[in-house]
């Protein structure tokens, strides 16, 4: 019985969750709401409702008025779906020197 409720609840609440966070929700609001599996979990939640659209992660990882740890962990969930076969390690690593050079653009102006 718990397992079919389980099971129906994150049909309608994971996804709803996933959007809430990617739309960059207030970092206070996201830690109240989800408490510590932010920091734990999160990344393992959102490669597991993972649908190949990459762009709802990447908006959450480049959005600056995101949770920080939300954000963090959509890095993890990368490369956990690098690990899992869901996107490519090229994919990845072209990502993740586009945020290392956006962030050396952004210092070297300030």
């Amino acid at each position: 019985m718990f397992v079919n409720v389980d099971y129906h609840l994150t049909d309608i609440i994971i996804p709803n969750t996933l959007d809430y966070i990617t739309q960059g929700q207030t970092g206070d609001a996201t830690e109240d709401i989800f408490g510590d599996a932010i920091t734990e979990d999160m990344g393992k939640i959102l490669a597991s409702v993972y649908d190949s659209d990459p762009e709802p992660l990447l908006r959450l990882i480049e959005n600056p008025e995101a949770n920080e740890y939300a954000r963090g962990q959509a890095l993890i969930a990368v490369v956990a779906l690098v690990f899992r076969g869901h996107i490519t390690r090229e994919f990845a690593m072209d990502y993740m020197k586009q945020l290392l050079m956006a962030s050396f653009q952004i210092r070297i102006i300030i």
